[in-house]
């Protein structure tokens, strides 16, 4: 399934400077490791009858023409906004991380995949009605998201190969999507 929103008006735009950026929301986002000693630890409290989670993988549209085209202090004040953009929509108890150089990771406990897909769509629209202001010139970029929540027989490599699945189902959709999946695996 695929959530997604055409539809904003120029008015509706906001646009940031570098310094309406605090680029310190990236240097205290966890790491990759702290993303998967979320989703293991997550995963061991829902087989032991704890409460479900779900898991999104966040990542800039477009990431390699922004990089070639605006270079890379353009890049990590995108990465800075969706950064901000992503941590003002969570729960202080969600995890978010970069999980890679490009991708954004989350966990989030108790939160059922209906919740997960309205926080995503939040950040999404935040990011999607954002600019950034680069030499005078108001630039606009998009995320796609992929989506799960935690299944019966999930480990580690199912869950994040699922939820890898969903974004890269939406970005080959042409991205600015919300891409989640209720699949219920059978422990084998």
């Amino acid at each position: 399934a695929v959530a997604t929103s055409d539809s904003k008006t120029e008015s509706q735009v906001t646009e940031l400077r570098v310094s309406d950026v605090d680029m310190e929301v990236l240097n205290n986002i966890g790491t990759k490791t702290m993303y998967c000693q979320g989703v293991h630890r997550r995963i061991a409290e829902f087989r032991r009858g704890g409460s479900a989670f779900s898991s999104i993988l966040l990542q800039i549209d477009n990431h390699a023409e922004i990089l070639q085209t605006y270079g890379e202090a353009t890049w990590k004040l995108i990465m800075g906004v969706v950064a901000e953009a992503v941590r003002d929509r969570l729960r202080e108890m969600d995890v978010v991380t970069l999980y890679d150089d490009l991708t954004f990771g989350l966990v989030l406990p108790d939160a059922s995949l209906r919740d997960a897909v309205c926080i995503g769509e939040r950040m999404r629209k935040t990011v999607e009605n954002t600019s950034v202001n680069v030499n005078g010139q108001s630039l606009q970029f998009t995320v796609s998201l992929g989506i799960v929540e935690v299944a019966e027989g999930d480990d580690m490599a199912t869950l994040v190969a699922r939820v890898r699945e969903q974004l890269e189902q939406v970005q080959g959709d042409g991205g600015n999507r919300t891409g989640f999946s209720s699949q219920t695996l059978v422990a084998s």
